[in-house]
């Protein structure tokens, strides 16, 4: 059943995305936190992630609409101009993810935020990330994590 909600929501999102990341439809599918991990041609890993404490989670909404697949092409084409560069962004991407994830685990929101404050860095640098939402991270970490 799960499965047939996760292809369903998939394919709605091809309307709207072109080529979604499969993540947002087993979110919804699972309702929980996952690991979702592609695995060539086949079918993606995915795993519940284990959250070891509660936290509050804070997403901002910037105001700007934009369809997903306009800035995914963008970063399409700027990696075939420079895969090196690009490669290692995705790599350190990559690296962040897995930190998130034992930070996650083992319930430590300093490290969880830093990590996203990282993140939210190489978005930056891919020119995915939105000039209005350049201020949200210093916001998490003077406040966010402390409680």
């Amino acid at each position: 059943m799960l499965a047939a909600i996760a292809a369903l929501v998939y394919n709605s999102e091809q309307r709207y995305h072109g080529t979604p990341s499969g993540i947002d439809n087993n979110v919804i599918a699972y309702e929980r936190a996952i690991w979702f991990q592609r695995q060539g041609d086949g079918p993606p890993l995915i795993a519940p992630v284990a959250i070891a404490r509660p936290f509050r989670l804070l997403i901002g909404d910037t105001g700007v609409r934009s369809a997903t697949k306009l800035p995914v092409g963008a970063v399409r084409e700027r990696y075939n101009i420079e895969p090196v560069r690009y490669a290692a962004l995705f790599d350190a991407i990559a690296a962040l993810v897995h930190q998130a994830r034992d930070a996650l685990a083992n319930g430590d929101r300093g490290r969880l935020g830093a990590a996203l404050n990282h993140n939210q860095e190489l978005l930056r640098q891919l020119e995915v990330s939105s000039p209005r939402s350049s201020g949200w991270s210093l916001l998490h970490s003077t406040r966010g994590h402390r409680r």
